[in-house]
């Protein structure tokens, strides 16, 4: 069984806390600690079923059936993906039936199919300039889509999308990521889209994309780039920090949405540390500095991005994760306790250093995660 507590095997270093198993929070894991604290794991995505139960990221197999229960979303697989929760439900198309299964993955032919906290992860064979296509048909007609290249949405409401499909990226045969993809779309009618999923690098063998249903994220984040100076990016579930052709120079902005976890506030926190999912085996280094006021997720882009303030220091790499202590920019430096910040900012350490492919708080299938010590 694959659970959160599988992403914290490389965090956790001493196997000697015990879980609180009176944690409501949808969001986190809590561990007490043999010093007395208490130390919670919060997850970018809610990591519980509707049910109160921890996601089970393995597919279930019942005769012909092949399903998987996420955080407000159901899937079901056969010779097409069915993402229905109670707001709606929508079909993406595949390539004929199944031709080999296993609890972590479904295999067609040329596309593997693993679960997310609320959706897929799909890695697509494809040839360098060959985009890899799929349909995907909502059960109902949806009156705006918002596209970056980036993601495609079907929006509920303004802020709010039903279905989103994010680009990850191109990877090599090990599915370490060479470069970005690309997602674009047709609309075929108010019911079907023709999805594109293009590879940006001519050593690819793979395409990596996700299709997740809509649930609130613990943290607020966008890219912003030089290359396409006016995008904004608050739906896409992967950042390029540093350099790279398409983008040209990347930054991730990202905020935490306290409101996620009331549970803190009146605690004394000794440590909160982010740990960002790092998507490439060869990462460039980061640095990040607090925002200088308050930026807004959905509208900012490189042209009229907010200045940086302070320095919070660089990232330290591990072969899982990019690290990064954020206790001074989410705790008042008297009572050490939880307090609202304008966010950060996180942007290469070295100009020319090439990038850092990290997972966004939009990545259902590596979320980030906040780790916070308290008493």
């Amino acid at each position: 069984m694959m659970t959160a507590l599988t992403f914290l095997q490389s965090l956790r270093r001493d196997d000697s806390g015990k879980i609180d198993r009176e944690n409501s929070n949808p969001y986190r894991l809590v561990f007490y600690e043999s010093d007395g604290s208490r130390t919670a794991y919060c997850f970018a995505v809610p990591i519980y079923t509707p049910s109160g139960n921890l996601v089970n990221l393995e597919f279930q197999q019942q005769d012909s059936s092949i399903s998987l229960t996420g955080s407000n979303a159901t899937v079901t697989l056969q010779n097409e993906i069915l993402l229905k929760n109670p707001e709606g439900s929508c079909r993406i198309s595949l390539p004929g039936a199944p031709i080999a299964t296993s609890a972590r993955c479904i295999s067609y032919q040329g596309l593997k199919i693993m679960p997310t906290f609320n959706g897929v992860l799909c890695r697509a064979r494809c040839a360098p300039g060959v985009p890899f296509t799929f349909q995907l048909k909502p059960a109902q007609k949806f009156h705006q889509v918002k596209e970056n290249g980036k993601y495609f949405a079907l929006m509920r409401e303004k802020f709010k999308p039903f279905v989103t499909v994010s680009a990850v990226g191109s990877t090599d045969e090990a599915g370490h990521i060479l470069a970005p993809c690309t997602v674009s779309y047709q609309k075929e009618s108010n019911l079907a889209f023709a999805i594109h999923i293009a590879p940006q690098s001519p050593y690819v063998k793979e395409v990596w994309y996700e299709i997740n249903l809509h649930a609130p994220k613990l943290l607020q984040d966008t890219t912003v780039e030089s290359k396409n100076a006016k995008s904004n990016n608050a739906f896409g579930g992967t950042a390029f920090i540093g350099n790279t052709a398409l983008f040209g120079e990347q930054w991730l902005y990202t905020k935490i949405d306290l409101q996620h976890l009331p549970e803190f506030f009146g605690y004394a926190i000794q440590r909160a540390v982010l740990h960002l999912p790092a998507l490439r085996s060869h990462n460039a280094s980061i640095t990040a500095f607090c925002v200088a006021q308050r930026f807004c997720s959905f509208g900012s882009s490189w042209e009229n991005k907010i200045g940086s303030a302070e320095a919070l220091g660089h990232t330290t790499e591990t072969e899982d994760y990019q690290s990064l202590d954020i206790t001074a920019l989410i705790t008042d430096a008297k009572t050490k306790t939880l307090r609202p910040s304008n966010g950060l900012i996180l942007k290469p350490k070295n100009k020319d250093s090439g990038f850092a492919a990290i997972a966004t708080g939009d990545n259902f299938f590596s979320p980030q995660i906040l780790e916070i010590n308290y008493r």
